[in-house]
């Protein structure tokens, strides 16, 4: 799913160092409810689809889990690893979202996640709409 706008007026080049996608509320609930469906699903390639090929995600659970001892994993393939790593540790996974926080190229969204954790992502949109930087939070670890 594209969150991209469309028809937004060109900026000179001398005022842009990249191109970002522009989120709107309906773009960004859109995009919301389908990250967590996805994750409902427990389909790793339908999750693994919002993510760039040169993500990076940040989060307590990556040293928890005895994935990475700084907590940040980088790239896709390494990130499917630690995303198939929680899906066994918790076969029950449902997240419920919460609320959906937007600028214009980064999103937060706020949900209940496994075993009773309320979890905060914020997620760097790439030009492309794929999320490209990932800063998980949660309420206790």
């Amino acid at each position: 799913m594209s969150i991209l706008v469309d028809n937004i007026p060109e900026i000179p080049s001398r005022f842009v160092r990249e191109q970002r996608p522009r989120l709107f509320t309906a773009s960004a609930l859109g995009f919301a409810r389908n990250w967590i469906q996805c994750w409902n699903s427990h389909d790793l390639a339908r999750i693994g689809a919002h993510y760039s090929c040169d993500v990076a995600f940040s989060s307590p659970f990556i040293q928890k889990l005895g994935i990475c001892d700084r907590g940040v994993i980088e790239g896709r393939a390494e990130l499917m690893e630690y995303f198939a790593v929680a899906l066994r540790k918790f076969p029950d996974l449902k997240f419920q979202l919460g609320q959906v926080l937007y600028g214009n190229d980064a999103i937060t969204l706020v949900y209940n996640s496994v075993a009773g954790l309320v979890a905060a992502e914020t997620m760097l949109l790439d030009p492309q709409g794929f999320i490209k930087q990932v800063w998980a939070q949660y309420d206790r670890v």
